[in-house]
C-alpha cells in the first residue's frame, strides 16, 4: 500500500501521463486539434511511443492542463566530475 501512495504522490512518467491523456475521450476539444490528428497520435503511441517526440508529448500535456510535479534530474557518469 505504501508504494501505491508514493506513486500517487510523486505522479507518473511523461509516457504514462501522455498515454492516459491521449486516451481520454474528447481530448481533441481540450487540445484544440482535429479528431483525426488525435487519433493518429493514439495509433502511433500504441504502436511505438518512441515515434512521438518527448517535447511534443510535454507540449500536449501542458495544453491539456497537466503540470510537472518534479523536474528532470541529471547526473554525470564521468568520474572526473
Amino acid at each position: 500500500m505504501r508504494l501505491y501512495k508514493q506513486t500517487y504522490i510523486c505522479g507518473m512518467t511523461t509516457l504514462e501521463a501522455f498515454g492516459q491523456m491521449i486516451n481520454t475521450r474528447g481530448i481533441y476539444k481540450t487540445l484544440e486539434m482535429n479528431e483525426s490528428t488525435v487519433r493518429n497520435f493514439r495509433i502511433r503511441f500504441k504502436k511505438n511511443p518512441d515515434l512521438i517526440k518527448l517535447s511534443t508529448m510535454e507540449e500536449m500535456l501542458e495544453k491539456a492542463g497537466w503540470v510537472v510535479v518534479q523536474e528532470k534530474l541529471w547526473k554525470s557518469e564521468n568520474k572526473k566530475s
